[in-house]
Order: structure tokens, then C-alpha cells, then sequence
């Protein structure tokens, strides 16, 4: 090595002479190189490589200026016009700017690591040269050095040709400043030229927290130094951003399943990781570091050239490309080969100023990385608004970089305050868009500007972006720095080619704006500091939830992950999960003027009734509707349940008496048929005798098959609610045209099979003629159809919206229609399931079956009632006696909520929940089986436990939710409590329920319209009484 001291050698001195392999056409590019402390003698010393600019502005030019007339002197030009001087007066000559556009420009490269020299940027990047093979150098038309003069400086002091005594490295990030601006002194010392220069900071990866740090140290300490602006490529700047991005970005890139078991693992890596960066946050947090050698080790590699083998792995620097191991998380250019070989040659040493005896390049030192931690420095984000105050910064990405992927970049970004505003935000409720960056006529990626701030994402770029995208990057150099320059030739944009794509680019600018617009909406969560889970662009959660083998499992797992409120997209739509119970009594109670509307879907414009409807009509509706469900109203049906439960005692007859199991969840089914039709619409259609009646079939067949739920219209509109109206009536005018076809058409073609109608529009169809010959032939009844069909005929002529006030009793025949689907439905399974959760533990727990019996027998024979009797005596008065089997139902509707998908409300304006800003739209899910398992509202006994008498004690009023709460809680909780409530009396009093041998092994429970058990197998054995 040299030892010298500065002050006693020259430019010459580092002068680079007969550097081997360089085309003759680069023989002007003038070089120097070798090495400069950074303090005293035993602090080591830094390599740097200088390159001159390429192309000069002002080399000499003629302007031969011609004035007109004719007979005008040119001289006229030279003394007012375009002449160095002008006459300020008649005897003062003022000299005009001699401007000089192509001022002297430096760009000092770095390259990351820490430990990784900057020559990697030199040869494979933005230097003049690269290699084409181990022999050959050929010219970089990417290069920076068109533009700027580069300087490369290995640093910290040990990387690359750096070096310093071993054991002497340095480990913080204000020492590194330091040691640079000590660089920077000798430097000048040797080029004084250097103070006149313009000075730009460039680099790359783990450069996001070098530049920072010297950019504030030049600006603080070395005012002489011009220094101009900062570049910084796929920047390691923000650790919690980049944690934090890693799981969401290759689910987004499958390069990790959400439904995998790597997926579960990193869930809990991600957990602990949040917990290390809630407490502290340095540089580098190995625990955290953990979470992307887990998906590079084990997720699902892209790249077809090295397969999927034990020994490969994904690329964290290009998720295009696949890597080998021991290779992983260490892959470079492969011209990396031809450049360690090249200066490691003694010839090239030489010329470079290197004694090769005692030096070995190496492109990245280990010693380095392992040693430099920062513990004790603050990360380089937090000094970015200071900077941004003083100069311009450019940050761009690549967009397949992963290890320093885009999305950090772009959430630290969009959650950082400079310059008085935050993010993009420009203020007055605009934000800066995103404008498609074109280069050479060719969309390149894209570009958004705010307050000295420019972000840059490079299309097809992994994380070296001037090597995968050198002219482009190069073109990034030229808008950042303004040159006044003359292109050469092969460079100029003909400007017929640019009018020839101008639609082209409009059509960009487009796309790009939607994808702004799509971006901006990802970010409800993230301004509210709402935590959200991992999701896809443009689906959300919807893939997940769909695919998810049970919804309100996940929503389980999410809320254990993060928290009682946390937000998730239905696409593009916020949702908030909520299972704090404060938080859901502001939403459904205190606030329901707000929050009076449930989630679109395409159903609303075609269903016309209480579930789907909103605002007045659906008070209009609640309004006649429930009236049906008043004690004296529910006393009058039970003549008509006991009738049904005496139907199905007689079935369940037989199965005691051969002791066979049996699935007894078809009969619940049939049961509750055949109660709903015949209180509600005054129909017997007696399914339990003739089980494969149409109406039930049709009726199962829509939950069997979700007929609705299933519908691509229908997860379309989850996808984009606001068309989904228009889909609404797509659904409908296509079956609608299906039964026409089946109706008038096909039975007039021999052998020709039908096609297939939806069970929805079946039944609907067939309920018009229900409600028609219930008008023709009026009756005395006083069922839910009779009061809906009285006040039918009272709708008014007049706009209920001009005044709502006036003649609210009325219904009109698709709402009465409407309502008699949605009650057959709704009324048929969710009752018929809580009979099958009901009776699946009694077949589990024969203690609280026996105290259950004891109660009915001691209230029985209280009431002198006898087995005879009962069939008739047995009412309404009855069951409201049976205090033990209340918390018995409670519970089992605790446990095995049955609704879950419908408990939400969606905001109808803007409004503040608990400190949460909510916009108009939002909708607010409450995670019912998080809060039915909650400890601290079901305690103290544990909730996964069933405990009857927990219901003893009163509980907060949002912790029971199987019904829904506040004004749109279900209508017909009351008449469903009384059919379970009236059944299981009757059951437990004749017969003890034993499981079968299939109990546990078809229990399964299904999720789509109801949370429902696959079957459920007991055996009946007759009591002694």
C-alpha cells in the first residue's frame, strides 16, 4: 500500500495510464484512481476510481446571425439582441451572462451491502465500460458518465480495494460521515477543482443509509462543498416498512400461499418481529431479518432455469430469477466473474495504482457486514425530512426487487411528513398523481413528484436497476440534473414517433392513474394506524376469505394476530373487524342514523326486502312487519308449531324404537319447512310426510349449492359494489329469461332438455302465484302473508319520498313478495341448524341433557300436565317458565353462532367512531365468534367450555350477538327461540339422546350462508316416565 501524506502528491499522481482491454473508442475518457485516508495513519484509507463526463456542452460553436430588411445591419443583433453586451447608457456598456450550460457535475456512487464495493456499480452499472466476456470490454451507452463525471468510492474503510488493519472496522453509521468527510478533504486537496463542481450522492441498497448520513454531514460541516442533490435505488432506508412488506409482497407475487404452512410459520415470525419494532428499531433486527430467509429458503420459486430442487431458492434481489444454493440471498451479475478476475490482474492493479502483491478486490467483504450493525445510530429515514427541506432527492425501485422491494418504498413514502404536508398530499384534498414515465417512446414505469421529492418505479427492474435498465436509468440522471446538452445522435426522440404513441401514452397515463386510484384506496387503513392483514392488489381479502376453509376461522386467527379492530379490502373497499364490544355499540346503537345500512349486494335491487333494503323504505317495511311478532301474535301460532313438532314426534318414533342412528338434522329441516309455511303464509305442504316436495327441495338446493353466493355476478359485486345494481338486474333478467325460454319455447322442441333455473328465481316465481291466489281467495288468517297483503293495497299514489311522513303502512307486491322469500329461507335453515347445534350437545354432555329433563319433568308435574296432555296444553306460556333451558340455548347460539356474514353495518355517512374517522360507505363487520370466545366478556370460566349458567350474569349488551343488536337485529328472534325452545321440550321429555358411532366424524361444519354442521348422527332412546 502507499504511504504517503496528501499534501505532497498531485493529480498525476492517481492519473490511470494503459488500462488493458478499454475500446479505442473510450481512449478520451480520462481516469484517475488510488487511495486517500480518512484520518490518521492507522484509521485505514479509501479507494476511489474517477471517470470524466463523456459528452461536453460547451465545445466550440458558431452562431453566423443575419439581421433582415433588407439592408438591415447585423450589427443590430450583436449591440441589442444576441451580442455579449448591451448600452445601459450612452457611456456605460453592460456585459450580458455568458451563460454556460453544461456546468461541471460529479455523482459519487455507493454501493450497499455494508461490505459491498462500489466498483460492482462501476463495471455492471453506470461506469463507461462493461464486460461482454472475460477478454472483452465493450462501451455502456447507459452509462452515467455521458452526463456527469462518476466518482466510485469503496467505503466503509475495508471494502473492496479499502482497507484498514483487521479488527479495526467500523461499526456506526455517524463514523462512516465522518471518515467520508475526511475522504472528501484530502480529495480536494489534490482536485481543488472539485469545490466548483456541482456534487449529486448516488447509490444503491444498504446506500439508503450511507448517503443519507454524509448528505447531512456536507450540508452541516462542508458548506463549500455544492452539493446538488441525492439518488437512491432500491434503498434499504425504512426497516419497519421493509419487515412489514415482505409476507403482503410475495403473497402478491406468489411466491407464498396464504392457505401454506410456510404462510402460518411467517404469520408468527411477523407477530414476534412487530413486537422486537414496537420496542426498538435499529438498522438491522435479525429476528426481523428472519421473515425473508424464510420465504427465499422455502417459497415458491418463479424462475424456470434452476427448478424447483432441494437446493434452490429464490432470488431476494430479482423474484424473476432463481438462485442456487450455498448461493441464496448472495447473487450478483454474472459479469461479477469477468470483473473480480479483471482487477485482480497485476497489470490492472498497477495502472489503478494498487500494489498487487498485498491487495485481492473483493466485490463484497463479510467481515463488513457482520461487524457494521449501527446499534447505536438512527436509521437514515428519520433524517430524510431535514434533507428534503434542503435539496432534492430522488428514490426509485425496481419493481421484482424483493429484498428492497417498492411497496416499503412507497409506504414510507405515503407515511412520512416533509416540508409541511404528509406523503403526496398537496394539500387543499388533492395529492400528487402518478404520471406514466415514457422513455424513448416506451412506457419505462412510473413517476410522481412532491415537494423536492421524486419516486421513480422502473417496469421490468430487479434490484440493480441501472443494470437491468441502463439507458433508462440514465435517463432518470438527465430529468433529475436538467443538462442543457445536445443528444447525440441515436439518442434523439424523433418527434413524429412521439405524436404517432401520443394516444399510447394518454392510454398510460390512464392506467396508471386507476392503478394511483387503487393505491390510494389501500391506504384507508394505514392513515387510521389500523393494522390490516396481508392482501392482493386489486382482490384485496377477497382470495383469502373465499378460499379460506372457514370464514369466520379466519377472521379468528386475524384478530388473534391483530387485534379487536383491524381493517381488511373487499377488493378495493375497506372493511373494518371489530370485536370490540364499546366500538360495536357506538356502530349499531348509539350511532345508527349513521350506520342504518347493511353491505350492496346484488340482491338489493332485485330482493325488495327487510334484509336488503335501506333508509325509509326499510322502516316503512320493519314498520308492518312487526307486528307479526308480538307475544299476542306468537301465542296464536303455537296450535300450528305443536301440530308440526307432533308430526316430526311420530317420525323420530321409529328411530327409537330400533335403536339405529340416524341423521337427525334432514328432520330439523322439514320441521322447520313446515312451521315457517304454515304460520307465516298459511301453506301446508306437510314436507315432513312428502320430503321431496318441490318448495324444499328448491330451498335446499339453494343452500346446499349457495346458488347466489356462488354466482360470479355475485362475487363480482363483492369485488365492485357500486355496479352492483346493474348486476342485480343482469341476474334477474337472465333467469327471468331462462323461465320464459323453459316455459314458451322448449316444450315445443321434442328431446330437448331444459335449462338449468336458479332456485332463487325459482322460488320467487312461484311465490307470485302464492301471492295471487292469496289475493283471489282472501282469508281470515292472521299470518305474516294475510297483514303483509292488508296494507298492500294501501300504497299510496303519491312519492313516499315527498313526504315520508304521511301513509308509512304500506307494502308493495314485490315487497310483499320479497319478504315472503326471505322469511321461507331464513326461517328454514337458521332455526333447523340451532336445533342441530342444540342437539349435538346434548348428545356430548348428558349432565346438562339430565338437568335439562329434570327441569321439564319438575315443571310438568308441577302443572299437573300428563304425556297425554301435553300435545294439546303445551304454549307460549309454557316455555317462557324454563329458565335452565334459556341459558341452554343461549349458550349453544353463543358457541355456534349461526349468521356470521350478516352481522355488519355500512356507514351511511362520514362520521367518528372511538377516535376513528370512518367515511361514508365503510362497512363495520363485528367478528361474532372472536367476541363469543372473548375471556374478558365471558369469563371467568373459559368460553370454549359450555356452561349453561354463565348466562346468569349480566354481560356487556354487545357480547351476544347470534341475533344481531339495535334496530335491525333479526325480526323473527322471538318466534325462532319459541320454535327451538317448544321442540326440544317435547323431545327431551319422551326421549334421552345418545351420540352415534357418526356424530364426530360428519360434524363438519360448512360456511357459506349459514355456518351449518355437515350432519348430525344420534340415537333416540325412549324415556321411562
Amino acid at each position: 500500500m502507499f504511504n504517503y501524506y496528501v499534501t505532497s502528491l498531485q493529480a498525476s499522481d492517481f492519473y490511470v495510464k494503459n488500462l488493458p482491454l478499454l475500446p479505442e473508442a473510450e481512449s478520451t475518457i480520462h481516469m484517475h484512481a488510488g487511495y486517500l485516508p480518512v484520518g490518521s495513519k492507522n484509521d485505514g484509507e479509501l479507494f476511489f476510481w474517477h471517470f470524466t463526463k463523456k459528452f461536453i456542452g460547451d465545445k466550440p460553436r458558431t452562431i453566423i446571425w443575419l439581421n433582415g430588411g433588407p439592408g438591415q445591419s447585423s450589427l443590430i443583433g450583436a449591440w441589442t439582441e444576441i451580442g455579449p453586451f448591451r448600452f445601459l447608457d450612452k457611456n456605460t456598456i453592460h456585459f450580458a451572462k455568458k451563460f454556460k450550460g453544461d456546468r461541471p457535475r460529479t455523482i459519487i456512487w455507493l454501493n450497499g451491502g455494508p461490505g459491498q464495493s462500489s466498483l460492482i456499480g462501476a463495471w455492471t452499472e453506470i461506469g463507461p465500460f462493461r464486460f461482454l466476456d472475460k477478454n472483452t470490454i465493450v462501451t455502456n451507452n447507459g452509462s452515467w458518465h455521458f452526463y456527469a463525471n462518476l466518482l466510485f468510492i469503496d467505503q466503509p474503510i475495508g471494502t473492496g480495494f479499502s482497507y484498514v488493519d483487521r479488527g479495526m472496522f467500523i461499526k456506526e453509521l455517524y463514523v462512516m460521515a465522518e471518515h467520508f468527510l475526511n475522504f472528501l478533504d484530502r480529495y480536494v486537496e489534490i482536485f481543488p477543482e472539485f469545490l466548483e463542481e456541482d456534487i449529486y450522492l448516488a447509490g444503491e441498497s444498504f446506500s439508503g443509509q450511507y448517503i443519507p448520513y454524509i448528505a447531512q454531514a456536507i450540508l452541516e460541516k462542508r458548506l463549500l462543498l455544492k452539493l446538488r442533490g441525492l439518488l437512491i435505488g432500491d434503498g434499504w432506508i425504512d426497516p419497519i416498512s421493509l419487515y412489514n412488506s415482505y409476507l403482503p409482497y410475495a403473497i402478491a407475487n406468489n411466491l407464498v400461499k396464504n392457505d401454506s404452512e410456510i404462510y402460518t410459520n411467517l404469520t408468527q415470525i411477523v407477530a414476534a418481529c412487530r413486537q422486537i419494532l414496537s420496542r426498538q428499531v435499529n438498522v438491522f433486527v435479525s429476528q426481523c431479518y428472519y421473515i425473508l430467509h424464510q420465504i427465499m429458503n422455502n417459497g415458491i420459486i418463479k424462475a424456470q432455469d434452476v427448478g424447483n430442487t432441494e437446493d434452490s431458492c429464490i432470488n431476494v434481489y430479482d423474484i424473476r430469477l432463481g438462485a442456487k444454493k450455498p448461493m441464496c440471498g448472495s447473487n450478483g451479475p454474472s459479469e461479477l466473474e469477468y470483473v473480480s478476475a479483471y482487477l485482480n490482474r497485476q497489470d490492472v492493479m498497477s495502472s489503478i495504482h494498487i500494489d498487487g502483491k498485498n491487495s485481492e478486490w473483493r466485490a463484497f467483504t463479510r467481515l463488513i457486514f457482520a461487524s457494521f450493525r449501527a446499534f447505536n445510530s438512527r436509521t437514515s429515514v428519520q433524517l430524510l425530512p431535514d434533507l428534503l427541506s434542503k435539496i432534492p432527492i430522488v428514490f426509485y425501485n425496481g419493481e421484482y426487487d424483493f429484498i428492497c422491494n417498492h411497496w416499503a418504498a412507497e409506504n414510507m413514502l405515503d407515511n412520512m411528513t416533509w416540508n409541511g404536508a404528509s406523503g403526496f398530499d398537496l394539500g387543499n384534498g388533492k395529492v400528487a398523481p402518478i404520471h406514466a414515465w415514457v422513455v424513448d417512446g416506451e412506457s419505462a414505469g412510473s413517476i410522481r413528484y412532491a415537494r423536492n421529492l421524486t419516486y421513480i418505479l422502473f417496469f421490468n427492474a430487479g434490484h440493480m436497476v441501472p443494470y437491468d435498465q441502463a439507458r433508462r436509468s440514465q435517463a432518470m440522471l438527465y430529468q433529475f440534473i436538467q443538462l442543457n446538452i445536445t443528444y447525440p445522435n441515436n439518442q434523439i426522440v424523433d418527434n413524429n414517433h412521439k405524436k404517432v404513441n401520443q394516444n399510447t401514452h394518454h392510454s398510460l397515463n390512464l392506467l396508471i392513474y386507476y392503478f394511483y386510484l387503487i393505491r390510494e384506496r389501500y391506504k384507508y387503513f394505514s392513515r387510521r394506524n389500523i393494522s390490516t392483514p396481508y392482501f392482493q392488489l386489486f382482490f384485496g381479502h377477497f382470495k383469502t376469505l373465499w378460499n379460506a376453509e372457514s370464514y369466520h376461522r379466519q377472521l379468528q386467527f386475524w384478530t388473534k394476530q391483530y387485534g379487536k379492530i383491524y381493517g381488511i379490502y373487499e377488493g378495493t373497499h375497506p372493511v373494518f373487524v371489530v370485536s370490540d364490544p364499546d366500538f360495536l355499540q357506538d356502530v349499531f346503537i348509539k350511532q345508527f342514523s349513521n350506520f342504518h345500512a347493511r353491505k350492496i349486494t346484488m340482491l338489493d335491487s332485485v330482493s325488495h326486502n327487510i334484509f336488503f333494503t335501506n333508509g325509509s323504505e326499510w322502516r316503512r317495511q320493519r314498520q308492518v312487519i312487526n307486528p307479526s311478532f308480538t307475544t299476542t301474535k306468537l301465542k296464536t301460532m303455537t296450535p300450528l308449531i305443536n301440530q308440526s313438532i307432533n308430526d316430526l314426534m311420530d317420525k323420530l318414533s321409529h328411530h327409537s324404537n330400533n335403536s339405529h342412528e340416524f341423521n337427525i338434522y334432514l328432520y330439523y329441516k322439514r320441521l322447520t319447512m313446515d312451521i315457517i309455511c304454515r304460520c307465516a303464509f298459511g301453506i301446508d305442504i306437510d314436507v315432513q310426510n312428502n320430503p321431496n316436495h318441490i318448495y324444499f327441495k328448491k330451498v335446499e338446493e339453494f343452500f346446499d349449492n349457495n346458488a347466489v353466493l356462488k354466482s360470479p355476478l355475485f362475487k363480482m359485486t363483492q369485488l365492485l359494489p357500486e355496479i352492483g345494481c346493474i348486476l342485480g338486474r343482469l341476474y334477474f333478467t337472465s333467469n327471468t329469461l331462462i323461465t320464459y325460454i323453459n316455459k314458451n319455447i322448449l316444450p315445443f322442441i321434442s328431446s330437448t332438455k331444459q335449462f338449468d333455473e336458479s332456485p332463487f328465481m325459482w322460488l320467487l316465481n312461484r311465490l307470485h302465484t302464492i301471492v295471487e291466489q292469496r289475493q283471489q281467495t282472501p282469508t281470515s288468517r292472521s299470518d305474516l302473508l294475510q297483514l303483509m297483503l292488508q296494507v298492500m293495497t294501501q300504497q299510496p299514489i303519491q312519492n313516499l319520498m315527498e313526504n315520508p311522513i304521511k301513509s308509512n303502512n304500506w307494502l308493495s307486491e314485490d315487497e310483499v313478495i320479497g319478504n315472503t322469500l326471505m322469511f321461507m329461507i331464513a326461517g328454514y335453515e337458521t332455526t333447523s341448524t340451532a336445533l342441530a347445534y342444540a342437539t349435538y350437545v346434548l348428545a356430548k354432555h348428558p349432565d346438562i341433557l339430565k338437568k335439562l329433563q329434570n327441569e321439564i319433568d319438575e315443571f310438568f308435574l308441577n302443572n299437573d300436565i300428563d304425556d297425554e296432555k301435553i300435545k294439546e296444553y303445551f304454549d307460549y306460556d309454557t316455555i317462557t317458565q324454563l329458565s335452565y333451558m334459556d341459558m341452554f340455548i343461549s349458550e349453544v347460539l353463543r358457541m355456534y353462532p349461526i349468521a356470521n356474514i350478516a352481522i355488519q353495518r355500512r356507514a351511511m355517512e362520514n362520521t367518528i367512531v372511538q377516535g376513528i374517522n370512518i367515511e361514508k360507505g365503510t362497512i363495520v363487520h363485528a367478528d361474532i365468534y372472536s367476541i363469543h370466545y372473548d375471556l374478558e366478556l365471558w369469563g371467568p370460566d373459559d368460553p370454549s367450555i359450555f356452561i349453561p349458567e354463565r348466562h346468569k350474569i349480566k354481560r356487556h349488551p354487545m357480547s351476544f350477538l347470534p341475533f344481531g343488536a339495535g334496530p335491525r337485529h333479526c325480526v323473527g328472534m322471538r318466534f325462532a327461540l319459541m320454535e327451538i325452545k317448544m321442540l326440544l321440550t317435547k323431545l327431551l321429555r319422551q326421549y334421552t339422546i345418545l351420540p352415534g358411532e357418526q356424530l364426530e366424524s360428519n360434524f363438519n361444519i360448512n360456511e357459506q350462508a349459514v355456518i351449518a354442521p355437515q350432519a348430525i348422527w344420534i340415537k333416540l332412546v325412549k324415556r321411562e316416565t
